[in-house]
């Protein structure tokens, strides 16, 4: 606690750290960790009180109007988006708007920054014929070579007790 790193570059950046705290290995404490946990047990009540008020309403709208919200329309959603338009990255939302038949409202969806329900109105079946398979193969296939080669030369300089100084000079 209290070392200081020598300069480093990031991003374009130098950056010097502090070092502040150290944790021990293994599980925290609850003391440490009290806070964050409080805060997901009341998050996930207040989802199972939406889901308990929601039961038994299908309509979108009806749902809105109960909860003094509004029916958000997001259009183009495909399976490579990382984010729902206009809710943020709620994977739990994405993955249950691709198994909706069209016209299928969804049971309410605990996502990360509320409870949502999801009707598809429209979908777009996408020709297999479409996706560049072979492509995306190799590209992945290249990746994951690269990956290696560069986490093979991590380990080796490691084990080699190699200093790599270039980034302070270049």
């Amino acid at each position: 606690v209290g070392t200081v790193s020598e300069p480093f570059a990031m991003d374009n950046q130098f950056v010097v750290a502090l070092l502040t705290e150290v944790k021990e290995k293994g599980v925290l404490p609850l003391e440490s960790v009290k806070d964050e946990v409080e805060l997901e047990v009341l998050k996930e009540k207040k989802a199972e009180q939406i889901k308990t008020k929601m039961s038994g309403v299908t309509d979108l709208n009806e749902l809105a109007q109960k909860f003094d919200s509004r029916v958000q329309k997001v259009s183009g959603l495909t399976f490579n988006d990382f984010q729902v338009r206009g809710l943020g990255n709620e994977p739990k939302v994405q993955g249950v708007a691709y198994t909706l038949e069209v016209g299928q409202v969804s049971v309410p969806v605990d996502g990360k920054r509320g409870v949502y329900v999801i009707r598809v109105d429209n979908k777009t079946e996408v020709p297999s014929d479409a996706i560049p398979l072979q492509a995306e193969k190799q590209q992945l296939e290249q990746q994951k070579a690269s990956s290696v080669q560069y986490q093979l030369e991590l380990v080796m300089r490691d084990k080699a007790g190699i200093q790599d100084y270039r980034a302070k000079f270049y």
